[in-house]
């Protein structure tokens, strides 16, 4: 059988292409498993959150020393008018600011004061000062949290006890550094996990 030009011609160019096709596919047969393990990070990293903080930053009649170690008590509704001013109060990792976490104003951090004390809800950054001190609660290696304060009404009792019996303006509050604990000792911070809308 003769085969003309233009019949080789069309032969050759249906060898190519299959030959491309087959290149194509075992070059994707090769990248798969790489391709499914960046999806699967890809996802993983999506759902997954710092999670949040909760606990009290402050306890009503509880004994503590703050950074000038006076002997110091809190008494109820010390608070109250701190909140009512609906300041821009941030919370930060043992008064660095550089270990920003949350704040008030875009409701990451939300205080409430109930009868035991000033309770806090942090919501964590997805950034390493986040997934830090998520870490370093986690393990226990931070105890408790604090705050700063500003233009507190206070006088002192029988015993020399500073009694705060309105804080002023509240600044900032915040968990521990590691290893160091809470001038005032009854406060507590734990540890949330956030399955980003999704039940383990």
């Amino acid at each position: 059988m003769m085969w003309s030009e233009a019949d080789k011609l069309r032969l050759a160019t249906k060898a190519a292409a299959l030959v491309n096709v087959t290149r194509r596919w075992l070059y994707a047969r090769r990248l798969e498993p790489a391709r499914q393990e960046a999806a699967t990070a890809k996802r993983k990293a999506a759902l997954f959150r710092p999670g949040k903080l909760t606990g009290y930053v402050a306890r009503f009649g509880c004994k503590g020393r703050g950074d000038d170690g006076i002997l110091t008590t809190i008494r109820p509704g010390a608070f109250r008018r701190a909140l009512e001013r609906r300041d821009d109060i941030q919370a930060i990792v043992h008064h660095n600011p550089r270990w920003f976490l949350a704040s008030t104003r875009d409701g990451t951090l939300r205080l409430t004061e109930d009868s035991s004390g000033l309770y806090a809800e942090i919501d964590l950054p997805l950034t390493r000062t986040g997934q830090w001190i998520a870490a370093l609660v986690m393990g226990r290696r931070v105890l408790g949290m604090s705050f700063a304060y500003e233009g507190a009404t206070q006088h002192y009792d029988a015993d020399g006890v500073r009694v705060i019996t309105d804080v002023g303006r509240l600044i900032e509050v915040g968990p521990g550094g590691p290893g160091r604990r809470a001038g005032f000792r009854q406060t507590s911070v734990t540890w949330q996990p956030d399955y980003g809308g999704f039940r383990r």
